[in-house]
């Protein structure tokens, strides 16, 4: 397995908008949830040593150093209760180490050639970026997809199946359709159709940009409560 960071938006232009009936949870990708931990991902995925998806540390813009954020965490912590016994700070410094520092599988990734494992050749995949959150949870999936036939049949059977509040454009009649549910704070999916002469492809992206929030809101409740007890 090797180490890349290649992330690329997604976009087509939209068409008229026709309201669906409301979404169901949780949503379900090709066998992918989210919160999924890394390792049900490498294992849905079947992803070998030999395989070139990339499975690693990618924090951008530069993996984190476990052990330097280990000691900062430490420093940190040991100058703001300084004034309290050592062994009380001890334990609140190893909750919140554990807490951001758990999850060492923050991406997996392939593009083309890349996405050689059964289950990506099987759905013909040919872009996979999956993040994950510190505390190891995924929160960010994007996904394209080769197919053979891209007509108003596959669109209603997405429709059918992910329920958007959205549609904009029918793909019988256009290049391109996109299927929307969008929300604040919760899950969002949008799923795109390209029906081009060199290409016919869905790409699907599921994210919830408050799962990487959890780790903010956890450390504080930490915090928070440590204060009480004092």
């Amino acid at each position: 397995m090797k180490w890349k960071t290649c992330i690329k938006a997604l976009f087509i232009a939209p068409f008229a908008i026709t309201p669906i009936a409301q979404a169901q949870q949780p949503t379900d990708v090709l066998g992918l949830q989210l919160e999924m931990t890394p390792n049900e991902v490498v294992q849905l995925l079947k992803i070998q040593t030999s395989s070139k998806v990339t499975v690693g540390n990618l924090n951008n813009p530069i993996p984190t150093d476990f052990t330097a954020a280990a000691a900062e965490i430490a420093d940190e912590y040991q100058q703001k209760y300084s004034h309290i016994p050592t062994e009380q700070r001890e334990l609140l410094i190893k909750q919140v180490q554990q807490l951001r520092l758990t999850n060492e599988i923050k991406e997996i990734s392939c593009s083309d050639k890349a996405c050689d494992t059964a289950f990506l050749q099987k759905h013909n995949i040919v872009w996979f970026i999956a993040r994950f959150t510190d505390d190891g949870k995924l929160g960010n999936l994007s996904i394209r997809q080769n197919v053979a036939k891209l007509n108003a049949k596959t669109q209603k059977g997405l429709e059918e199946k992910y329920h958007p509040e959205e549609v904009w454009g029918d793909i019988s009649q256009h290049r391109s359709a996109s299927l929307n549910r969008l929300s604040k704070n919760a899950e969002n999916l949008t799923i795109k159709l390209k029906n081009y002469p060199s290409e016919k492809r869905i790409e699907y992206k599921l994210y919830d940009y408050s799962l990487f929030d959890d780790v903010t809101t956890k450390e504080q409740a930490l915090i928070d409560k440590f204060d009480k007890s004092l």
